[in-house]
């Protein structure tokens, strides 16, 4: 079996971090701040956007393991956040969604004529949607976001909630300037997300605007596992790109007549960076592939390679720093834009410690429904 990707796969993403290292030098990066419009202009233009929406919608119809590559780049390049959050919307869209809502939303998500924001994330709820605050209840929603990444460009907000007082959840398509829906701009560690708080005061809901199409129960499930697996992809970009740079800074910057990577401080922490990413790209691969196959592990796999890539990530920022010696703290030098990212990704679907508990407790499971099929076939 050929673990490996396709000759097509490997020639898209060449194209796409050709034409992201175009449209978003890094050198630009502090200019633009959270104006998206060069990153989301060139993605629409080349028909990303459509990767993961059907054909017959005007997609691509291709799967989450042709965007891994692609989402990889987009941490690379620090791409806005509002790019991923699409991507995980036409996804769960085409998944989960009526035909009626397909027909709706789907072409013009694949032309990037509609943005989605994610409306995740509650202060003070952890990360399981059934603990939300957040309430559908006789027609209308009721709740508060925060760390909704580029709400203000947003056509549409999707909505995870809670059915009344049940545990039962769903997702709710949602018009940014619907009456009720009040977004406040946010101060984060990255400025660029351009994140905000979003109030739901009342806001009348028609059943359209509900998924209720294919097992609309697991469509919220869904789309959590989808974007930490992508969010994990973008970690693996910010992580390789560190490990880039700090190799090719300790082969450039001489110290005592040698360049600084032939010492034994500098070129372990190189490797130590090197091999992390490695193992990282093994996890985040392997997310992509089972939640691409529907497979039983999918959470679990999301689950891994969230926590061990948003760590490597981090990790690799910090090292990436003290390789580059005083220069790597500078404001100028702009090392510190990637671990603002960072920290952005951790704490975004799932930090890493509500994911270790997940796969300790799957890992569990999956133990003890093996040890019960045992005992029954003996």
């Amino acid at each position: 079996m050929n673990f490996d990707f396709d000759e097509q796969q490997v020639e898209l993403h060449s194209t796409v971090a050709r034409a992201l290292a175009d449209a978003l030098p890094f050198e630009t990066h502090e200019m633009r701040g959270s104006d998206d419009s060069a990153a989301w202009d060139m993605m629409a233009e080349l028909g990303l956007f459509g990767i993961l929406v059907p054909e017959a919608h005007g997609g691509l119809g291709l799967s989450l393991v042709d965007l891994a590559l692609i989402a990889e780049e987009l941490g690379t390049r620090l791409a806005p956040q509002s790019i991923i959050d699409t991507l995980v919307a036409a996804d769960v869209i085409a998944r989960h969604a009526s035909e009626r809502q397909r027909g709706e939303w789907l072409a013009a998500l694949a032309s990037g004529g509609l943005r989605v924001a994610l409306a995740w994330h509650e202060a003070g709820a952890g990360y399981e949607p059934s603990r939300m605050t957040t309430t559908f209840r006789d027609g209308v929603l009721s709740g508060e976001k925060i760390l909704v990444a580029h709400a203000a460009a947003a056509d549409w907000l999707l909505v995870p909630f809670r059915h009344g007082d049940s545990v039962r959840t769903g997702l709710a398509m949602v018009p940014a300037g619907a009456k009720g829906v009040t977004r406040a701009r946010s101060e984060s560690v990255d400025p660029s997300c351009d994140h905000h708080k979003v109030l739901f005061n009342r806001v009348a809901i028609a059943p359209a605007a509900i998924l209720d199409g294919r097992a609309p129960q697991d469509a919220a499930a869904r789309l959590f596992d989808v974007a930490a697996a992508l969010f994990s992809a973008a970690a693996l970009g910010i992580a390789g790109e560190m490990v880039r740079r700090s190799a090719e800074y300790a082969r450039e910057r001489v110290q005592f007549d040698k360049p600084i990577g032939s010492f034994q401080a500098i070129k372990h922490k190189c490797a130590d960076m090197y091999t992390q990413v490695v193992a990282a790209r093994a996890a985040a691969y392997y997310a992509v592939c089972v939640l691409s196959e529907m497979g039983e592990d999918g959470p679990r796999g999301a689950s891994m390679a969230k926590a061990f890539c948003v760590d490597t990530a981090v990790e690799c920022c910090h090292q990436g720093i003290q390789v580059h010696g005083g220069m790597g703290f500078t404001w100028e030098l702009g090392l510190h834009h990637f671990l603002r990212r960072a920290r952005i990704l951790a704490a975004s679907f799932g930090d890493s410690d509500f994911h270790r508990e997940r796969v300790i407790e799957a890992t569990l499971e999956q133990a003890a429904l093996a040890a019960e099929e045992a005992r029954s076939a003996a």
